[in-house]
């Protein structure tokens, strides 16, 4: 799974080639039991999944996302041949 942005040298947004639609970013922190992970969509920023990851952290996210979602949208169109 490619990895398209790093946030805070941290938590890495990543984007699955073989992915299905809509068009979403997988973010993680950290590894094993303890290991952060949320589903948000591009577009709309709605969280689908997550795990270990509070709400103030959550809304960061989302707002870091907003800031790169011309650059994500193109990484989702280059992986899904758009």
């Amino acid at each position: 799974m490619p990895t398209v942005l790093v946030i805070n040298g941290r938590l890495r947004v990543m984007i699955r080639t073989n992915d299905h639609n809509p068009p979403h970013v997988h973010v993680e922190y950290g590894t094993g039991s303890t290991k952060s992970h949320a589903k948000i969509d591009i577009e709309t920023l709605e969280i689908g999944e997550v795990r270990n990851f509070s709400t103030k952290d959550l809304k960061a996210i989302t707002n870091i996302l907003k800031l790169h979602h011309d650059e994500l949208v193109d990484a989702w169109e280059l992986f899904h041949d758009k």
